[in-house]
């Protein structure tokens, strides 16, 4: 707009500068300056008439934008929450590195599997700076093996005590959350599961319903 204004101010100012110059001739020119003065009436009502369409234009634009602003602030409203559901599991304490339960939350329309809750234990290590490493986990009637890589955690760089909480917390976390899985096997890429501390045969049962295997 303002930029229009300039534009029409200096068009008027030259059109009268020429017209006063011509004035000052002679009589003779008369006749011209009534043409002068037509076209700057026809140079004025363009000058307004761009303005106005301009300023229409602007307007219809801030209304498109205030519309579209409207709908996107009603999509929001409209979309609810995810519903999450809580999953008891178990993970260990960072300081006494020993058992203790707590509480995942996944959405509340997932499928709930022996893989994903060991997943969520694996995640709550993690969280304690701890990599688990998982080669693969196989359900068989109603058991569920958990097989180990070779070169993480529980297999390496953990003393007995945290490696029995690790595996241990893996176990209780499955048979809590599947009466219908109550044994777990332990193995490491398939094969026995033999770390420095443990050694289990390839079908022995760690853990079945609450009681442990002692070895």
């Amino acid at each position: 707009m303002k930029k229009n204004s300039i534009k029409k101010a200096s068009l008027i100012l030259s059109i009268s500068c020429m017209l006063f110059i011509t004035g000052c001739t002679t009589n003779a020119n008369k006749p011209n300056d009534n043409k002068a003065s037509t076209q700057l009436d026809n140079i004025e009502k363009k000058i307004v008439n761009e303005e106005a369409e301009n300023t229409k234009k602007s307007n219809e634009n801030d209304v498109s934008d205030k519309s579209a602003k409207t709908e996107v602030s009603k999509e929001k409203e409209n979309v609810a929450p995810v519903a999450n559901k809580e999953i008891s599991i178990y993970t260990f304490n960072d300081v006494s590195l020993e058992i203790e339960p707590a509480i995942a939350l996944v959405p509340e329309e997932t499928e709930l599997t022996p893989e994903l809750v060991v997943d969520m234990v694996v995640d709550s290590f993690a969280d304690r700076s701890l990599t688990v490493g998982i080669d693969e986990i196989l359900v068989e009637k109603d058991t569920v093996i958990v097989s180990f890589l070779s070169n993480q955690a529980p297999l390496v760089n953990v003393e007995s005590s945290l490696e029995s909480t690790i595996l241990d917390a893996i176990a209780q976390s499955i048979i809590e959350n599947f009466p219908q899985y109550p044994k777990v096997i332990y193995r490491v890429e398939g094969k026995k599961y033999i770390s420095k501390n443990y050694k289990f045969g390839i079908d022995e049962v760690y853990l079945e319903g609450n009681s442990k295997k002692q070895h």
